[in-house]
């Protein structure tokens, strides 16, 4: 199965086409085994023949036809091929075979950063700030280019085995040209949920190269506490990054609690909501938190930080679904089957939520209850709407008790 977002903003499940076999080769390159698998398409480990070494082969799924396809895929490459540094995982051919369009990059030995944070482990800061700088050394490279990546995540984060961070998929990148700078209404809404920026979200709303600068504010604040700063299903995420205030920069009961403080100003400017508040390059924003730092930051990881790294388990995708021409505007769908709910029920669990999203908490409750024949079924779908790690385990257990 595979999730979408409607232009209304709303999941919709659609059912999985029948896997296609996976062809042997691509172009010149003979496939050898499959990297990883997400929405958007699938990456192999390819041979390439003509200069005897092993690449990144990746190539794109799209329903909407082979056309859109290649020219989003071409787009992508371009945008990395114009970027040269160690940083930056290189890009070496696009190609087409047949209707199936495909990039040939630089093969990374390592793991992307998105296996380690699903432990929700907290990194050592010294080893924060080495991954932080070194992904914002790139990223001033790629917009001094006039490249705006837009869909800065841990999964996009290579670490080699060398304990260096490369930047990946270029994908959904934006070349800028002579300057001009696009709407969320003209290209539409593209990224992942917890990683937008809130000009992502408004049709009318500027975007540039600081809504990178905002997914790194993101990436720092998990990174040094081990959760994303705003959680939940992708529309409460959205309500949360476009309404709420950041959340404070601490792990509860955490002996971390008073070195984390020193970066708390760093992250409140990374995730100010008006982009012309935020850090005005990635150089700034680099400048900032290695004031913040009370030692010099570390060039590499370390060891112990390496390990982690690169043995944590890989994980899906499938968490962070890239959103496309999403609208705050979102109907509120029909409760069928409520009769099994008690208003006991409905009306607590509404009161519950709202201390923790406000005005989203009847949609959801709506939501949650259309079809759900039980309290617990009722229960289970809320929590999964509403809440992630941590949040999700004490929510659980309050709506439990208002089953009772």
């Amino acid at each position: 199965m595979s999730m979408r977002l409607m232009s209304t903003g709303v999941p919709c499940v659609e059912p999985a086409a029948a896997p296609a076999p996976a062809p042997a080769r691509l172009g010149r390159y003979t496939l050898l085994d499959k990297l990883g698998e997400g929405a958007m398409g699938v990456v192999w480990r390819a041979h390439d023949p003509l200069l005897d070494r092993s690449v990144a082969l990746k190539t794109f799924r799209a329903p909407a036809g082979a056309a859109t396809a290649s020219l989003r895929l071409r787009c992508g490459a371009q945008a990395a091929a114009r970027l040269s540094h160690p940083g930056i995982v290189a890009v070496y051919e696009y190609g087409e075979d047949g209707a199936q369009p495909f990039i040939a990059m630089e093969y990374v030995r390592g793991r992307a950063l998105l296996g380690a944070l699903a432990q929700r482990q907290p990194l050592p800061i010294d080893d924060v700030l080495c991954l932080m700088v070194q992904l914002l050394v790139a990223l001033q490279c790629a917009h001094e280019q006039g490249v705006w990546h837009r869909d800065i995540k841990p999964s996009n984060v290579m670490i080699t085995r060398e304990g260096r961070l490369k930047i990946t998929d270029f994908g959904v990148a934006r070349i800028e040209h002579h300057g001009a700078t696009s709407t969320a209404r003209e290209r539409g809404i593209i990224g992942s949920p917890g990683y937008l920026a809130p000009e992502c979200y408004r049709r009318d709303s500027v975007v540039d190269q600081r809504a990178d600068l905002y997914a790194c504010g993101v990436l720092l604040f998990e990174l040094l506490t081990g959760a994303r700063p705003y959680r939940g299903s992708p529309d409460v995420v959205m309500f949360k990054t476009l309404n709420l205030p950041v959340p404070p920069l601490a792990v509860p009961g955490d002996a971390q609690f008073v070195p984390l403080s020193r970066f708390a100003h760093v992250v409140q400017r990374a995730l100010t909501k008006a982009p012309d508040q935020r850090y005005a390059s990635a150089l700034e924003m680099r400048q900032a938190l290695t004031l913040a730092a009370d030692r010099a930051v570390p060039h590499a990881l370390s060891a112990p930080a390496l390990r982690l790294l690169l043995q944590a388990s890989a994980n899906d995708e499938s968490a962070l679904p890239v959103l496309r021409d999403v609208v705050s505007e979102v109907p509120t769908p029909p409760v069928r089957d409520a009769a099994a709910l008690s208003p006991h029920l409905l009306r607590h669990a509404q009161r519950l939520l709202a201390h923790q999203i406000g005005p989203m908490a009847p949609l959801l409750v709506r939501r949650a209850a259309a079809g759900a024949a039980t309290p617990e079924r009722f229960i289970e779908r809320l929590v999964s709407l509403a809440a992630e790690g941590a949040e999700r385990d004490a929510l659980l257990s309050a709506l439990t008790k208002l089953g009772r």
